[in-house]
């Protein structure tokens, strides 16, 4: 339901006030980067696994055998999940709490011939980490529907919305937010730089959000 009508200055100055309260309420949440969420689908697999389903379980022990960092870190905090609730561990999870509480290195099967084959080195992939920005995003994707719900504005603006006056979006309003707080990626800026994200960038959260971040 949309709020009554007020004059638009005022009406958007409040709502980009209340975008950066908003967003900088998550900002300690965003700076816990990659081990939230490494716990955070540890816990959904655990709770998998205690029903006796292992898809996520097998899906993310393919992950890490591939080199991926975030698998390695779900599966650390899953490891810690079954000691902390004295569940049976499974025994590739044991060989990760050897593995690590020695200090050995990450090792995967070497499969030769479509047979195991001893183990080698695992690599890690290189380059971006998709998760750095995750929370962000949910910040993000949160103070859209917050301003579109309160103050009335669309989500985000089309291209034949883009009228002279200029009227906001919720999402215009979350990305002018996004440069005041000095929220942006988890690449540094160059000295100077006005930090932020821009507002097709939101836009696009906005559009592609998943059933995750729409609850």
């Amino acid at each position: 339901m949309k709020a009554p009508p007020k004059p638009d200055r005022r009406r958007k100055k409040e709502a980009l006030e209340e975008a950066i309260a908003h967003l900088g309420a998550n900002a300690g949440n965003i700076l816990s980067g990659p081990w939230f969420i490494a716990d955070h689908h540890a816990r959904r697999i655990f709770d998998e696994m205690q029903r006796g389903e292992m898809a996520g379980f097998d899906k993310v022990m393919g992950d890490r055998d591939a080199g991926d960092e975030l698998a390695v870190a779900i599966l650390s905090h899953l490891a810690n999940l079954h000691i902390s609730f004295d569940k049976p561990v499974p025994f590739a999870l044991k060989c990760l709490i050897a593995n690590r509480l020695f200090d050995f290195p990450m090792v995967r099967p070497n499969i030769v011939g479509g047979k195991i084959n001893g183990s080698v080195a695992m690599k890690v992939r290189r380059g971006p980490k998709r998760w750095h920005n995750f929370l962000r995003d949910r910040a993000l994707i949160s103070a859209v529907r917050y301003i579109k719900e309160k103050y009335g504005y669309d989500a985000v603006r089309v291209v034949d919305k883009r009228t002279p006056d200029g009227r906001p979006s919720a999402a215009s309003i979350v990305a002018e937010a996004s440069k005041i707080v000095g929220m942006s990626a988890d690449r540094p800026g160059k000295r100077g730089e006005k930090r932020g994200v821009d507002e097709s960038t939101v836009s696009n959260l906005w559009n592609k959000r998943d059933d995750g971040f729409d609850r």
